[in-house]
């Protein structure tokens, strides 16, 4: 038996709104959620710039979640019949990334959308104008959005596209950088 280990980092990346194309060119339904692979934190940069790029260069909704999923794959590399290998996953971390480096706040969603959607919907909401806010959702015409929240089970870290912290005030990226250094595990 000669067992091997493997790390990769799942990313999954809420809704995407694209004219239709996904991060790598491929076609696909507008509204989806994408996976990304990546292996290390230079990986991990690549596609933030990816991203980045992306979102520039199509419809832009300024904060994007994405959740990272360590994976230990462990596979016996003498086994050439079955070619059985088993996936042990670590606890995800959820980030938010925000396109345009910095913190969103309601007054600035007409600014994001209007140039391209001049006759999108923004629905009244109780968030309080001073909040900072996480952008959901938007379909071409209606943006959903909410406040930027720590506790209940919701403690997300707002990152800017060169992955400093933005918000809440005092967080690290040490908890991220960690997490995407962590590339290699003891396999017994």
């Amino acid at each position: 038996m000669d067992l091997k280990q493997k790390v990769v980092f799942n990313l999954c990346i809420d809704e995407l709104l694209s004219d239709g194309y996904d991060l790598n060119g491929r076609y696909v339904n507008s509204h989806h959620n994408d996976v990304v692979y990546v292996k290390d934190m230079a990986e991990f940069q690549q596609f933030i710039a990816n991203l980045t790029n992306f979102a520039k260069n199509g419809i832009n909704k300024g904060t994007y979640k994405i959740k990272i999923q360590r994976n230990v794959i462990i596979s016996d590399e003498d086994d050439r019949s079955t070619f059985i290998s088993a996936t042990f996953p670590d606890k995800p971390m959820t980030i938010i990334l925000s396109t345009t480096d910095k913190l969103l706040y309601p007054k600035d969603i007409n600014s994001l959308f209007q140039p391209k959607f001049p006759d999108f919907y923004l629905a009244n909401s109780s968030v309080v104008e001073s909040e900072p806010i996480y952008i959901e959702s938007f379909d071409g015409k209606n943006v959903k959005y909410g406040p930027l929240v720590q506790g209940g089970g919701t403690n997300y870290v707002v990152f800017d596209t060169k992955l400093k912290p933005l918000w809440p005030a005092g967080a690290t990226a040490d908890p991220l950088i960690q997490l995407l250094n962590k590339t290699t595990e003891q396999v017994r």
